[in-house]
This record gives C-alpha cells, sequence and structure tokens, in this order.
C-alpha cells in the first residue's frame, strides 16, 4: 500500500491544483479505505464509520437531489440532498 506524503506545499498542489476547490471530503474519498486497511488494528468506534459514511454520500444523487427549472433560458440545476 502506498499512502501519499507530501513535503511541501507545491507536492500537494500537484495532486490537487490550486486552481480547483477541495473539501475535507476529496480526502476521505481518497485515503478512507487505505486507511482503515492500514489501522485495522485500531478499534474505531461504529459512530465514527457512520459519520465518515454519511459525509461521504452528502450531497450525492444517492441522497436524491431536487432539479430546479428556469423558464427563461431552460436551463436545470440539480441540487444534491444532504
Amino acid at each position: 500500500m502506498v499512502i501519499n506524503t507530501f513535503k511541501t506545499e507545491d507536492d500537494i498542489y500537484k495532486v490537487y491544483p490550486k486552481n480547483n476547490r477541495f473539501e475535507i471530503k476529496d480526502i476521505f474519498k481518497e485515503f478512507w479505505d487505505d486507511f482503515l486497511v492500514y489501522a485495522k488494528d485500531l478499534n474505531i468506534r461504529d459512530v465514527v464509520h457512520s459519520n465518515v459514511n454519511k459525509m461521504l454520500v452528502c450531497k450525492t444523487s444517492s441522497l436524491g437531489y431536487n432539479l430546479w427549472h428556469c423558464s427563461n433560458c431552460n436551463h436545470e440545476h440539480a441540487q444534491y440532498n444532504t
């Protein structure tokens, strides 16, 4: 297993460019499964697993969405539920 380590801020932005927005959720999406394998001997409480999973599905289509439609320009926007 390889875990990315960043020595400088420039190393981080090679993976996550400054012009792209990223959130804590992105870090969990990328590393959570590897962390669970790496830290399998830790007794991580069920509530932690539950909350991480809730965060990972937040604002995704798996929780449904509301579709907004502009009658002037016919633009549609899907707003995912939290």
